[in-house]
């Protein structure tokens, strides 16, 4: 389970698939794909502060008790591209799973963004 991002970013070159543990923070309102799948929005930060886009999809998106600043493992997270110009991100399709692990964690704030697609180039 991955937790911290910086040292393993030269690896997180998409597509992938891993288990990360971070801090769930910027967690967007439920919404529901054109196919109308729940699909639900939300940053992952790890304790230095480097955060990933994440999308949760389908029983994932609807996961309770998903509160701002949690604690969660994303279990088989997937990156690549998603539909509709959202980017590359962590996706958690229907084989993988969010697990809220615990409350919220004080002190841990967003500071940079690893962007999977600039990867590569790195």
């Amino acid at each position: 389970c991955i937790t911290k991002f910086y040292p393993v970013r030269s690896q997180l070159s998409p597509p992938f698939r891993a288990s990360f543990r971070g801090m769930a923070t910027n967690i967007r309102a439920l919404d529901t794909t054109q196919q109308g799948a729940p699909v639900r929005e939300f940053d992952l930060v790890d304790e230095s502060g480097m955060w990933i886009k994440c999308c949760a999809w389908g029983r994932n998106a609807r996961v309770k008790h998903f509160p701002e600043g949690s604690e969660v493992i994303l279990y088989f997270a997937s990156a690549k591209a998603g539909a509709g110009g959202v980017g590359v991100c962590l996706w958690l399709f229907r084989d993988s799973f969010l697990v809220v692990v615990g409350p919220q964690t004080p002190g841990r704030v967003k500071r940079v963004e690893l962007k999977l697609e600039n990867l590569k180039n790195e």
